[in-house]
């Protein structure tokens, strides 16, 4: 006899055999059971159960005559709320020994156990049509399916009756619409969709998902994490027939649809068209040869084998605010989420039950961006420091160039969201504004602009970040670079005492300028008055000897 514990991935019961662990097929967690049919492998044992000792409340009967046989269900032994608690509880332990150990997962979405399958595939073998058996290429006759539509059902019955020598493979589907399609009839076969106030066109081999109340839940569930203000910009990976980026199309501001299936993409842009919608377009490409431009959010709608290495790359590289993870396979999320950690932190994590009466599971994952940590590597720091040394150049004299270094040791340096240099007005440094300050203003200038501040968002970022000056272009280094090669006088003039300090050393400021801003310079900080005297020995200017660099400078004559 067998004590069960608990249940694998693939929802068999787990006891254990002379201490070794054995997987049963058709046991539920709490029965003791005998067994049969003992499998030996390398590192575990499977088995069948031959007699019930003790039965779980949550068994019940099964109704299903091809069970045993068809390998198209694993679960309908098990009670709908048995099946619920197991997937949602794989979910949690795959994330928790595979990604991290204190992830958090919300309830599962469960949707109607039976005839909720839209598609259904069948093999054709001596003019019979059926499934395979678990693990074999036996076929299993079938009159019926539980999981199918009735229009499926009744596809099936009649199909039959009918001459199936020469074909291989069937596939059915049906619509909410009272539409069908058997697709090995005609190859450019299609059917009507509709979700909500969607319509969609689906071809034979173009992807829909075969559950189209749990569709709605998914979609309904996305649109939950998007949070969307109206002025995203959204890139829709493996998008299908493009039900996501449509669905979604109305609450941002634009989206892109790509995916490699051409026949998919003709249905998506057809989709597009009769549902009169003109913020989305669609690319036929793969998901790891997306251009890099930017996006708000990202949405990944993957196969069960997960996101390739170089669409990670690709996704980390474009930086979106929020990435909504949508997967049917937990192993292969876990993977991915762990590649994806270093930049994005796990928000909400949510099971979908898409396929009843299977151990497979959908989730749903909002993720959201890390702030990036003060740069501390010094290999880092000075590889961002060449940059900004090689405009700052450009900004001094030649005899100044090689006492640049010490202007540098003077400060400290963080980048920001998009790892730009940038003047803190509120530090006195030039540094790059802290990633958690900027998100915070960020959020109250979104605030302000759903409240119904007219301005424009880039224009109250302006007022919000640098209310001193009027150059807050993207890179405000360039923008000072540039205005000070073209206005160094109101430079000189400014009300912001670091446009002043970059219009010290710039080439073209003149040994009269220097002068002039002789009491300005005792105002500013020991660094300025110490570059101020480079800057003056430079011109030919000098200090005497017997004031110290913290007293007034004043101008002697010359060298």
């Amino acid at each position: 006899m067998i004590h069960i514990y608990d249940y694998d991935h693939f929802g068999r019961g787990i006891g254990k055999l002379n201490d070794e662990v054995i997987f049963v097929k058709g046991a539920l967690k709490d029965e003791d059971v005998e067994i049969t049919n003992i499998e030996e492998h390398k590192y575990f044992k499977e088995c069948e159960v031959s007699k019930i000792i003790k039965k779980s409340p949550n068994r019940v009967e099964v109704v299903c005559p091809y069970y045993k046989k068809c390998g198209g269900c694993q679960l309908l032994h098990m009670s709908y709320q048995e099946q619920l608690n197991f997937k949602e509880e794989k979910v949690k332990n795959i994330l928790t020994k595979y990604y991290k150990s204190d992830v958090v997962v919300k309830p599962i979405i469960s949707t109607t156990q039976f005839g909720y399958r839209n598609k259904l595939s069948l093999k054709v073998k001596h003019n019979k049509l059926g499934l395979y058996e678990e693990g074999t290429n036996k076929l299993v006759p079938i009159d019926k399916c539980l999981l199918a539509s009735d229009k499926i059902n009744e596809l099936l019955s009649e199909l039959k009756n009918k001459d199936l020598k020469g074909k291989d493979e069937v596939i059915l589907r049906s619509s909410s619409l009272g539409e069908y399609m058997v697709s090995f009839l005609n190859d450019e076969a299609f059917m009507l969709e509709k979700i909500n106030d969607l319509v969609f066109k689906i071809s034979a081999k173009s992807f829909f998902q075969v559950n189209t109340e749990g569709a709605v839940k998914l979609y309904n569930k996305i649109l939950e994490y998007l949070n969307s203000t109206g002025n995203e910009k959204v890139l829709d990976l493996y998008c299908g027939t493009g039900t996501i980026s449509l669905y979604i199309s109305k609450y941002v501001k634009e989206v892109t649809g790509i995916e490699i299936l051409e026949e998919a993409i003709n249905d998506a842009k057809h989709n597009k068209e009769i549902n009169n919608i003109t913020n989305v377009k669609f690319v036929c490409t793969s998901a790891s040869n997306i251009r890099v431009e930017p996006y708000d959010i990202i949405i990944v709608d993957p196969p069960r084998k997960g996101l390739d290495q170089m669409t990670i790359d690709k996704v980390l590289e474009i930086k979106p605010t929020k990435l909504i993870y949508v997967s049917c396979e937990p192993m292969t999320l876990a993977r991915d989420l762990k590649k994806l950690d270093k930049s994005y932190n796990v928000l909400e994590i949510t099971p979908l039950d898409m396929f009843p009466n299977t151990y497979h599971v959908e989730t749903v994952v909002l993720l959201c961006r890390k702030e990036p940590a003060m740069l501390i590597d010094e290999k880092s720091k000075y590889k961002s420091w060449s940059n900004l040394k090689k405009q700052m150049n450009d900004l001094l004299c030649d005899p100044l160039k090689k006492s640049i270094s010490y202007f540098y040791t003077n400060y400290h340096e963080v980048h920001n969201a998009y790892g730009r240099a940038t003047i803190n007005y509120n530090k006195k440094e030039l540094v790059a504004f802290s990633w958690i300050e900027m998100y915070e203003q960020d959020q109250d200038i979104n605030r302000l602009w759903q409240e119904g501040e007219k301005k424009s968002h880039s224009e109250m970022l302006r007022e919000k970040w640098m209310p001193e000056c009027t150059l807050c272009d993207a890179n405000f280094i360039d923008s000072v670079t540039v205005f000070l090669k073209t206005d160094i006088a109101a430079s000189l003039q400014s009300d912001n005492y670091l446009l002043r300090v970059f219009a010290y050393m710039d080439r073209r400021v003149g040994k009269r300028a220097l002068v002039k801003i002789r009491d300005e310079v005792e105002k500013l900080p020991e660094w300025v008055k110490q570059f101020y005297q480079i800057r003056c020995e430079a011109e030919g200017l000098c200090f005497q000897q017997n004031r110290t660099i913290d007293e007034s400078i004043c101008l002697l004559e010359r060298k």
